[in-house]
């Protein structure tokens, strides 16, 4: 089954492509403990909250802030956060139509924070992405072909992420590794990678490197694997982003005034630095528009800022 895209001319095909989880996010945050003092099996006075989040669906929805014309395909649940989740999408536009609805509940992902807002734990249900499968996907291969960019992240299954990089054509394909875990998905494809978005435990585990082993060397080791641009996290003190001429910069991380959660400036970074590249920006400057995208969301409570358009007016 289909989702239908309220009031949307889709005639034509979307020039970027997102693929991938799409979850109910739930925050829980602590107000006065720091990551370090906090212990297992404890209750903190804090504050709840409910987003929609899902490491592709907030690049999707970060793109359609920017004002570029989006695609996405994931699985959308059917309970009282569906309305949620499909609105936080088309409310910028962004087409839904080829995304399935499934039968069951809505995947969710579960984080506990500090107070200082870095994550402390964090649990996901991941059930309704593995629907989007080779099966699925087959039936919307024109339009993953037919896409300037493809975007995709690691909550989709190995066949799911193999059967895009075979069919991909021409298009520019970025990921996003989602976590240690799932970055593993990504080993056979990496050749097929253009735009990599990982953190220094995502890229180790895709490599066999120590966590420890410095940035470069992972890039370096990346990218004889195959992989073109990195943007590789170094969390508090920025990112290294290097490109396939071995030519890679340190940015640091722009000043915020306050934490929110760190959750969902990953997604922000990608999403910034794919507008860069896609709106004419050489990788430099792209890559510093993305630092900017992730200081924004950085400072908001929840995995999308909807401020970062006016980022746009500078």
């Amino acid at each position: 089954m289909a989702l239908s895209d309220r009031d949307k001319d889709i005639s034509k095909p979307a020039s970027i492509l997102v693929i991938g989880g799409v979850v109910v996010d739930i925050y829980g945050r602590a107000d006065s403990a720091e990551r370090g003092d906090l212990s297992l099996a404890n209750s903190y006075p804090g504050s709840v909250h409910i987003h929609a989040g899902g490491v592709a669906r907030n690049i999707a929805e970060n793109l359609g802030w920017l004002g570029l014309k989006v695609g996405f395909i994931g699985c959308f649940g059917q309970d009282d956060y569906t309305g949620l989740l499909t609105a936080s999408l088309q409310d910028v536009n962004v087409d839904i139509s080829l995304s399935k609805q499934s039968a069951i509940a809505n995947d969710i992902y579960l984080g506990l924070f500090a107070a200082d807002g870095q994550m402390i734990n964090a649990v996901n249900q991941m059930r309704c992405v593995t629907e989007i499968d080779p099966a699925f996907l087959f039936r919307h291969l024109a339009s993953v072909q037919q896409a300037k960019t493809l975007v995709v992240d690691g909550n989709l299954g190995t066949d799911a992420l193999d059967y895009i990089a075979k069919n991909k054509g021409n298009a520019l394909l970025a990921a996003d590794m989602v976590s240690k875990t799932k970055a593993i998905r990504f080993a056979g494809i990496l050749p097929a990678i253009d735009i990599l978005k990982c953190t220094t435990a995502e890229a180790a585990s895709l490599t066999g490197l120590p966590e420890d082993t410095p940035p470069d060397a992972l890039c370096a080791a990346l990218q004889y694997k195959g992989v073109d641009t990195i943007l590789l996290s170094l969390g508090a003190e920025g990112f290294v982003l290097a490109n396939a001429a071995r030519d890679s910069v340190w940015i640091e991380p722009a000043p915020t005034q306050q934490i929110s959660t760190s959750s969902g400036a990953g997604d922000g970074l990608l999403a910034g630095y794919i507008y860069g590249i896609e709106t004419g920006m050489d990788s430099r400057k792209a890559g510093y528009f993305a630092r900017d995208v992730a200081a924004l969301t950085l400072a908001y409570d929840g995995a999308v800022n909807p401020y970062i358009k006016k980022l746009l007016d500078n």
